[in-house]
């Protein structure tokens, strides 16, 4: 029988995919630090290392606008703060320095200067009880936890967070970096991966 040559792009997502369940990723932080506003609980980040989670294979039409908006609000944010910004590559892991076990992916940094990262987010509405005036870090928290862990596997000190809000208002928060929380990330990423990444103990 005919067998075709995997499709490149796949493929490279699939690598990307197999070494996030050996790494806790940027994402996985509000989980497992039991943070409002977590994508995930921490049983289900658990098991799903272990390939042990069965998931719904369709991507979310929420998560799909988020990943079709993302270069152009990384261009918003561009022309806004007259920048040069690298887009980086979605299917690469950044490990942190510090901590190997921990990476994350980028959406896009600063090409000079301090070389910040700069996450997008595709959001309904800007809700006043969890976000603030612009260029403020009042945001979810579970945002700030995943601007921690990119700061930290940077090395940078100053994160930015790009959100577009119901299709059509664009707005930036920055965040500084906050050494208490910095050291809660790498010991909470540090017991996860002990507990459940190399280790068994597969249900929190």
């Amino acid at each position: 029988a005919l067998r075709l040559a995997p499709d490149p792009e796949t493929a490279r997502r699939e690598a990307w995919l197999a070494a996030r369940k050996q790494h806790v990723t940027g994402t996985d932080l509000a989980s497992i630090m039991g943070m409002p506003g977590a994508y995930q609980s921490l049983a289900e980040v658990a098991l799903e290392k272990k390939d042990l989670l069965k998931k719904d294979e369709r991507v979310p039409e929420w998560m799909e606008a988020g990943i079709r908006l993302q270069d152009a609000n990384l261009m918003w944010y561009a022309d806004k703060q007259q920048v040069p910004l690298e887009f980086c590559d979605p299917y690469s892991l950044v490990e942190c320095p510090r901590l190997p076990l921990f990476a994350v992916s980028l959406d896009g940094r600063w090409s000079r200067d301090d070389r910040r990262p700069v996450d997008a987010k595709n959001v309904g509405h800007l809700n006043p009880e969890k976000w603030g005036q612009e260029f403020s870090d009042e945001i979810p928290v579970h945002f700030i936890v995943q601007l921690h862990g990119q700061m930290l596997c940077t090395e940078t000190k100053i994160a930015d967070l790009s959100v577009i809000a119901g299709g059509n208002r664009h707005r930036i928060y920055r965040v500084e970096y906050d050494e208490e929380l910095g050291a809660g990330c790498l010991e909470a990423a540090t017991e996860f991966h002990r507990r459940y990444v190399a280790g068994d103990e597969i249900r929190p």
